[in-house]
């Protein structure tokens, strides 16, 4: 019985402790547009969930140092922090209450770059009224230069050992039977 009721109890705590916690969840769809000049265009829109309980503040996309992106724009009220070769990614930020990204509300954001698509990763940050209550949400999207997959370590020690054996077996086939 005892074991039942801390079933219970426990269950009860959890269905209002969800209730009570801060949601933040995005929808980012991404557009690479060939602009015709050798560069892209990046857009992205940016979807605050309907059952979100904090405001979008913040928004980056992921660049590597080496890329430039140029041409950036994103809604009014938000500023853009980027220095090419130095940042890592574009920021887009936002202190002014009117151009929040509400709940059931999207914004777009967009930069040219010269480097062809690739997935590389977002980050949307929001907050409360009184910026107590935060949350974050993290994924992939199409953007320049993007990721490359690296080898892992073990491919390479496989690689390895084959390029020995292979040099093992022209050095072995190359010896005459008679020496």
């Amino acid at each position: 019985m005892h074991a039942l009721r801390f079933v219970v109890l426990l269950a009860s705590a959890t269905l209002l402790a969800g209730s009570a916690r801060a949601e933040f969840v995005l929808d980012v769809q991404g557009t690479a547009t060939s602009d015709g000049a050798g560069g892209y265009l990046y857009t992205y829109t940016v979807t605050g969930d309907s059952a979100n309980t904090l405001y979008g503040y913040y928004f980056s996309i992921d660049v590597p140092v080496e890329i430039e992106a140029y041409d950036i724009s994103g809604p009014e009220g938000w500023l853009v922090a980027y220095e090419y070769g130095v940042s890592e990614k574009v920021v887009w930020d936002t202190n002014d209450g009117f151009a929040l990204l509400y709940p059931g509300d999207a914004l777009e954001f967009s930069f040219r770059s010269r480097s062809a698509p690739g997935a590389t990763g977002y980050l949307g940050v929001g907050a409360d009224d009184f910026f107590e209550e935060f949350g974050s949400h993290a994924g992939q999207v199409v953007g320049p230069g993007g990721t490359t997959a690296v080898p892992e370590p073990a491919s390479l020690s496989l690689l390895a050992l084959g390029a020995v054996v292979a040099a093992w077996r022209i050095r072995a086939g190359r010896r005459s039977p008679d020496s």
